[in-house]
């Protein structure tokens, strides 16, 4: 499901703003998967943006399971290192 070439995409996208604001990737993770949703909605053949049954559809659980690489996780644990 995940492209191999969204996680280099997105590991770029950290390394470039890993100095930015905790929430920021928060909010970049939720707006990724929002997006990730909408897609697999459209290969259903339904219309329109991701809502409501979408979420628990595709889970965020679920975008774990297929290897999404996730920008607040990176940042944790970047976060993590830098305390040692």
């Amino acid at each position: 499901m995940v492209q191999p070439g969204g996680n280099l995409t997105l590991s770029g996208w950290f390394a470039y703003f890993k100095h930015s604001g905790k929430s920021t990737f928060r909010e970049q993770d939720h707006w990724v998967r929002r997006r990730l949703r909408s897609r697999l909605r459209k290969r259903r053949g339904l219309k329109g943006p991701a809502r409501g049954a979408d979420h628990l559809r595709w889970t965020n659980a679920f975008f774990e399971e297929q290897g999404l690489y996730s920008l607040a996780a990176a940042h944790a644990q970047a976060c993590q290192s830098w305390k040692r």
